[in-house]
């Protein structure tokens, strides 16, 4: 179907007057007329009468072997009423009606005999040249349609391959976001639980409220200007009762639920361990594209909380477990819940037993603006050099905060000894191959135990 490419949208059949093709009319009409004039202008007048065969007789060739003929019975009409009218030759003496008739019929007789043997070859060959043009115009309609279909399936293969690849993509960041749940960090865990949401349920604004003492306090949310965020829910409001109390979910769907939503929200479900029927939170659906709310979606929307409830219950467990353990898993030092009890149990030790007891803080101004692997390449490197400097009585302990780094209780080390424990820790730090002296430590001493603390006992 290549040739159909240089063809125009249809191929234009000829128009029609009376039967006839208006254009064999004009040539014919215009043809006669111009001889007409060159016979009266530059002839005799006669009409070309003393020419044999008459002139016309081409043009009559042209018209039959051109369009046909019912153009050539035309032509000869004209042609005929052209010549005679008001030119019919003188009747000879010698002829009778009979003859003189028979010699005036004789050239349109000629005429309509050659018209009709070469008409017929015509009349063949047009009808094959119009069903020809009938064909090529159906196949060139069918063509098109081919060819819109064609473009129609590009497009819709198009988008089902971008459909594909973001539900592709779409697994991969669901897969990385469950991964990072592993780290059990809250700020960490709580973004990832906002990828998954936005991943599965792409909502264009949501909110993450978590249950602390009977209020919903806001954690995370997305898509919406923190000032107009509602910072918290009490027992007292509608929507914690619903959502926290009743453990159910709330939707613009029902018309019931409109008055537990606040105003544009569309949705709001409670976040429930299903193992132990706790309350943690709640997620709130702040606006959707209308075409995603339907039952399919809030039947989603409920599998989701129920995960994302069950993970943050898991997390909360965990982080409250490690909270209350002596030593860090990763880094096997004190933990900062162990601090207090320590320090406590020490300095009553050392008032007792004579022996003086100093804490020494250990900060990074500039924490809160390194990325995160800086603060580990930090942490290791004070790490390996506080464990290296200190004595085997000496402890350390791993605080919590973006600025309180690390807490050192030194027994039996008066106050004004301090920096010489300092003062080892910078050396360490200088003869890593790694470079810290860029890192602005601040160091601060703290006497808990002086001479001045003793007890003394009286017997």
């Amino acid at each position: 179907m290549g040739f159909l490419k240089n063809l125009n949208k249809t191929i234009k059949l000829p128009e029609y007057t009376l039967g006839l093709k208006t254009s064999a009319i004009y040539e014919i009409m215009v043809i006669i007329a111009t001889a007409l004039i060159f016979n009266l202008v530059l002839g005799d007048g006669n009409r070309f009468n003393d020419i044999y065969p008459h002139p016309f007789s081409y043009l009559l060739l042209i018209i039959v072997v051109q369009y046909g003929a019912n153009e050539g019975f035309f032509c000869i009409l004209i042609m005929t009423l052209t010549i005679y009218l008001g030119n019919m030759p003188e009747q000879k003496i010698s002829q009778n009606n009979y003859d003189y008739w028979i010699e005036v019929s004789k050239q349109p007789i000629m005429w309509i005999m050659v018209n009709l043997f070469i008409g017929g070859l015509s009349r063949k060959k047009n009808t094959l040249i119009k069903f020809m043009k009938e064909n090529i115009n159906e196949l060139k309609e069918q063509s098109d349609i081919i060819a819109r279909s064609y473009e129609k399936l590009q497009d819709r293969n198009r988008m089902l391959e971008l459909k594909i690849a973001g539900e592709l993509s779409s697994v991969i960041k669901v897969f990385d976001a469950a991964k990072s749940l592993a780290t059990m960090h809250k700020d960490n865990y709580t973004s990832s639980v906002s990828d998954i949401i936005k991943v599965v349920l792409e909502p264009e604004k949501f909110s993450i409220y978590l249950l602390e003492n009977n209020l919903l306090k806001l954690i995370s949310y997305s898509g919406v200007e923190e000032n107009h965020m509602k910072k918290s829910y009490s027992a007292e409001t509608p929507l914690y009762k619903q959502v926290v109390i009743n453990k159910k979910m709330v939707n613009c769907l029902k018309a019931s639920d409109a008055v537990y939503l606040p105003s544009p929200s569309v949705a709001a479900v409670p976040l429930v361990d299903h193992a132990t029927g706790s309350c943690v939170g709640m997620l709130k659906i702040d606006e959707i594209e209308f075409s995603r709310m339907n039952l399919r979606w809030l039947k989603l929307l409920h599998l989701v909380a129920g995960w994302v409830g069950s993970s943050l219950y898991s997390m909360d467990q965990i982080l409250h477990a490690r909270g209350n353990t002596i030593t860090s898993s990763a880094s096997q030092m004190y933990t900062d819940s162990f601090l207090k009890r320590q320090s406590e149990f020490l300095t009553e030790l050392g008032k007792r037993l004579h022996f003086q007891l100093t804490k020494v803080s250990i900060t990074v101004p500039e924490m809160a603006q390194l990325t995160d692997q800086e603060r580990h390449l930090i942490a290791c490197g004070m790490n390996k050099a506080i464990t290296e400097a200190l004595r085997s009585v000496d402890q350390i302990f791993e605080t919590k905060g973006e600025i309180l780094f690390f807490t050192l209780l030194l027994p039996g080390t008066p106050e004004e000894n301090a920096h010489i424990v300092i003062d080892k820790i910078h050396k360490k730090l200088n003869s890593f191959p790694r470079n810290y002296n860029h890192i602005q430590y601040r160091f601060s001493i703290e006497a808990l135990v002086t001479e001045n603390d003793y007890y003394y006992f009286h017997k």
